[in-house]
């Protein structure tokens, strides 16, 4: 029998016991977010800046960076909520930097001032990556709900620009912000920095849906897709290899150790100390936490074990799906029902059927120039 790429990078995963693959890492060290926005993944009440749930402590955060670099990691995006939020953010991220640690943060920019500044230039992060969620006023502060935000960030944007730093815009599309694309675009082209941008709106960690109230339709998520030649030619690859003649999916597509996975490849910490592995596959049972006394080594052999029945055992609807490999991720997802309304099964037999057009377009002018 035949083994398709999946299958192969899944092998390749599990022979070698998941060495050398988490070679990157997202630490949200804090859950708590002074914007309000609107579409935001993180549960509403966590996100206050006020909530009562402590952040993890200092040593509690270097116990977890020093599991990092045991686990193998390589870099390190600090994350929030919004990271700055902490009053010890730079002790953290000096730690992490004398660790050895390449060093990235995402942040909405309106914490910035000179201390950080200061520390930044003495000791640089390979990018500050900044979300920027329009290029209007109305628009910005209608996502963020934050009187005066755009303002500010704009001012910092330019201030980090200004000072030298590697700026990276994020930007994730809604049907609200979608008419400032073009906008964002123009100025990350005049200034020469690099924009990520996004039009996949993902549910709350908790469950709650009201994000995909914001969304735009499936069809608008593809037209975006079409854009943005690096999601294109990754998407047109997964429909290459998995669709063709020579090379049809098998009856398990599960992604579970599928090592051209980003969730193969970079660790997510939850605010709570947890490697948030339900995040990426929900079919596992719970999260594990990095602050008790198992080590590394045992916690990953237990990830390999748990990843290893639930690819064997678990009845998910995702797992033999036929557009699975043009999904965003497995929502393991149990009813039939589920896949006729599902935000991310739209879009993915929305993607199958546009590159299905090209290949068939693309037949078709083969075909006329071989019959000449």
């Amino acid at each position: 029998m035949e083994h398709n790429i999946l299958e192969l990078s899944c092998k390749e995963f599990f022979n070698n016991g998941g060495k050398g693959f988490f070679y990157s890492s997202a630490f949200e060290i804090t859950s708590r977010c002074n914007f309000k926005c609107i579409h935001c993944y993180i549960d509403e009440n966590e996100r206050r800046e006020e909530y009562n749930q402590q952040d993890l402590n200092f040593r509690q955060v270097c116990t977890i960076i020093d599991k990092l670099i045991d686990f193998g990691c390589l870099q390190l995006l600090l994350t929030g909520g919004e990271p700055l939020l902490r009053d010890d953010f730079l002790d953290i991220y000096l730690y992490a930097k004398k660790r050895g640690l390449i060093v990235d943060i995402f942040t909405n920019a309106t914490l910035i001032d000179d201390r950080s500044i200061d520390c930044f230039i003495k000791y640089p992060p390979r990018t500050i990556q900044v979300s920027l969620y329009g290029m209007s006023k109305d628009i910005y502060e209608s996502l963020t709900q934050v009187a005066g935000a755009y303002e500010i960030t704009c001012n910092n944007i330019e201030l980090l620009l200004k000072k030298g730093f590697n700026v990276r815009l994020a930007f994730p599309i809604l049907a609200l912000n979608k008419p400032d694309f073009s906008k964002i675009k123009s100025y990350t082209e005049n200034k020469k920095i690099h924009l990520a941008y996004n039009p996949v709106i993902f549910p709350s960690l908790d469950g709650n849906t009201r994000p995909f109230s914001f969304v735009m339709p499936a069809q608008e998520v593809v037209d975006f897709d079409f854009q943005d030649s690096d999601r294109f030619n990754m998407l047109q690859r997964a429909f290459q290899n998995f669709y063709s003649e020579n090379n049809l999916p098998s009856d398990i597509l599960c992604r579970l150790g599928d090592s051209e996975s980003m969730a193969m490849k970079s660790i997510v910490i939850n605010s709570k100390g947890e490697w948030d592995v339900k995040r990426y596959f929900p079919c596992l049972p719970k999260n594990y936490n990095l602050l008790g006394r198992q080590g590394i080594r045992k916690i990953l052999d237990i990830f390999l074990k748990e990843l290893t029945y639930q690819r064997e055992h678990n009845d998910c609807l995702c797992k033999k799906c036929r557009y699975l490999v043009l999904c965003g991720r497995c929502f393991n997802l149990k009813r039939i029902n589920d896949t006729e309304t599902w935000y991310f099964c739209k879009i993915a037999k929305e993607r199958e059927k546009r590159f299905s057009k090209l290949k068939n377009e693309k037949q078709a002018i083969d075909n006329f120039f071989l019959s000449r």
